[in-house]
């Protein structure tokens, strides 16, 4: 059984803006970010910094501001574009079981896509 891109949904309201070297910001959903393993971590580690601090000083623990947690990232629009569209992708398909559609790449920016790949672990 393949799964429908209508059964995987995520919560709006929890953001991520990744910011381009040109200074656009792109703003996902959280549970988007969290297909990228280095932003996964990242984000858990800011997520523990939160509930530690919040414990040290007798203070309900309280989410981290989501809406706060920004990504400047060393990448033109058009690799950071090719970065989100896949973030979505493996989001979408990640747990599908059987085919799943191509993820179209040009060739002209293949290896400057496929290094960013590695280092945000996608």
């Amino acid at each position: 059984n393949t799964m429908s891109s209508s059964t995987r949904t995520f919560s709006a309201h929890k953001t991520i803006t990744l910011i381009s070297n040109s200074n656009h910001e792109y703003i996902i959903p959280y549970q988007i970010a969290l297909a990228s393993k280095k932003m996964r971590v990242t984000l858990h580690d800011s997520e523990q910094l939160t509930r530690n601090a919040s414990s040290l000083t007798n203070v309900a623990a309280t989410p981290p501001l989501y809406h706060s947690i920004k990504f400047h990232l060393d990448y033109d629009d058009e690799i950071l574009s090719h970065i989100i569209s896949y973030l979505y992708y493996k989001f979408q398909w990640d747990h599908c079981v059987g085919e799943r559609p191509t993820f179209g790449i040009q060739p002209r920016i293949a290896l400057r896509l496929m290094m960013a790949a590695h280092e945000w672990e996608m």
